[in-house]
């Protein structure tokens, strides 16, 4: 097999792990049935196959990174543990580092016991962004119900390209180092997640989740339906005005950083998977005067001024002609960066919200999936993200974080005052 290129946001996450944020997207699936292991290792493998570049793991040079095949073994992609705690192994394995220099950027774990069957994914942020990884889900199932059926066609390997290219053409811009204006590219932070005392102690991965039922998710879905919003935007509201609940910024911190899926932007008969193609922009909101509902009104707009504003362009831009500079002064560029973070306390929180994980029905041969959902990457002080996902009408919002960085009451706190805020909408 070939090496396959990086592309710099494939670098800027690969430099992030262990300095700024875990790197890993993970997801958690509850299934109705017993999933055979053996199967499920064969199903990796036979992704990998569609996806060369999950059996790959990074080669640093000098100017950029390298995706290097390595021999694979399904044992080592595809962990099993029978338990009589399901929950104390999935949260062990959540915790759990993946190094994309050292081993490839996907790890299963099938969890069982002799009432459930739980498996955890494990992708390296490196390898593709939140769009990318709900892809894989797909691609797992997929695999593991044809071996279930005991098809015998080998997939085709997707080549299909991983860069910005096809967005670039999509909006018409043919020399996007000519059309790049640096201040358009700016994000400004204002505000950030206060770091605790703890200067002695180990940093330890933990998450929270706050999940809403089927009937109040389709109540909020109604009350964004019935004001012309976005479900998105009646999350942003929440998660702002618990942020400054627990944290009471300044009057002057009011934006909030969410992220984009560059794939919107192509067009229907371009596809592009296992990759990272994504932005992040800053929505500048309203200091909190009014009612919910208008304030969901007033964050709509803000986030449509910020996908037609420039900066979703230029930002991209400006994190490809980060790659002419070569990876190793990429990574310093960021570990400075990060430094400056660290000085001024100031990283803007975010949001990312991947929607649906069942836009399309999806099970393990006739086994069904009954509960999936996101656990975001985990970040140190002053970052901080939730993730967003639904899958069958339940909403689940994951704070992972880093303590004692990070406390756990100011999570518990967050997510609560969330939780009553989108009340109001129910």
């Amino acid at each position: 097999m070939e090496t396959i290129a990086s592309t710099p946001q494939d670098w800027f996450n690969y430099i992030a792990r262990g300095l700024s944020s875990n790197a890993l997207i993970q997801y958690v699936i509850r299934l109705d049935g017993e999933i055979d292991y053996a199967l499920l290792s064969q199903a990796v493998l036979r992704s990998i196959l569609v996806e060369p570049v999950l059996g790959c793991r990074v080669r640093e040079e000098e100017q950029q990174l390298v995706w290097t095949p390595v021999a694979l073994e399904a044992k080592s992609l595809c962990l099993l543990v029978e338990t009589n705690d399901i929950q104390k192994e999935i949260d062990r394995f959540l915790g759990q580092e993946l190094d994309a220099a050292q081993e490839p950027p996907i790890k299963l774990s099938l969890i069982k016991n002799n009432k459930q069957n739980v498996i955890v994914v494990k992708l390296n942020h490196a390898v593709c962004d939140g769009a990318g990884s709900k892809y894989f889900l797909k691609l797992l199932a997929k695999s593991y119900t044809r071996l279930c059926r005991k098809e015998a066609v080998i997939p085709a390997e997707n080549k299909l390209p991983r860069d910005m290219q096809a967005f670039y053409e999509a909006l018409g811009i043919q020399e996007p180092q000519s059309y790049f204006d640096p201040k358009k590219a700016e994000l400004s932070s204002s505000w950030g997640f206060p770091v605790e005392d703890g200067e002695t102690a180990t940093p330890v991965f933990s998450h929270q989740l706050l999940r809403l039922g089927k009937t109040d998710f389709l109540r909020i879905r109604q009350f964004a339906k019935e004001h012309g919003y976005s479900i998105n935007s009646v999350l942003m509201v929440a998660y702002y005005l618990a942020l400054r609940g627990v944290l009471t910024p300044a009057e002057r911190a009011n934006e909030l950083q969410f992220s984009v899926d560059l794939r919107s932007y192509l067009p229907a008969d371009i596809e592009q998977t296992i990759c990272n193609l994504s932005a992040i922009l800053n929505a500048d909101l309203p200091t909190p005067n009014a009612d919910f509902s208008v304030m969901v009104g007033l964050v709509e707009k803000a986030v449509k001024a910020a996908l037609v504003s420039d900066g979703l362009v230029h930002g991209t831009i400006g994190g490809d002609l980060a790659g002419t500079f070569g990876f190793q002064a990429t990574a310093d560029f960021f570990k400075a960066d990060w430094t400056n973070i660290l000085e001024t306390g100031k990283c803007t929180p975010m949001i990312s919200n991947l929607g649906r994980l069942d836009t399309s029905p999806m099970s393990f041969g006739g086994i069904t999936i009954s509960d999936l959902y996101l656990v975001s990457p985990a970040f140190y002080a002053p970052a901080f993200m939730i993730g967003v996902s639904t899958y069958e009408d339940v909403l689940t919002v994951c704070a992972s974080y880093y303590n004692p960085g990070i406390s756990h009451e100011h999570i518990q706190k967050l997510l609560a005052i969330m939780k009553n805020h989108l009340a109001t909408c129910c």
